[in-house]
């Protein structure tokens, strides 16, 4: 069986979540979800970026690394519950 996984973080930016999902039967079927929430510290530093300021190529590069852990993390907890 194939199984797909999913991620995403909506434009609340509470959480990301993650699911795993089979297109094997005529309706797809939801395996697994997982859902890591997301720091209040992280979420000022992401809205920060939606206003011009200092040093944003910087900030965004790092932000978009620590976001790839997190995304990472998310994936291994959704692997975890599966």
């Amino acid at each position: 069986m194939d199984k797909y996984i999913g991620l995403m973080s909506g434009t609340s930016m509470d959480a990301i979540d993650a699911v795993m999902v089979s297109f094997e039967a005529a309706t797809p079927r939801l395996l697994a979800h997982h859902s890591l929430s997301l720091d209040e510290q992280l979420r000022s530093e992401l809205t920060s970026l939606q206003q011009p300021g200092n040093d944003e190529l910087n900030r965004m590069a790092r932000l978009d690394i620590k976001m790839a852990q997190l995304f990472s993390e998310a994936t291994m907890g959704l692997l975890k519950e599966a």
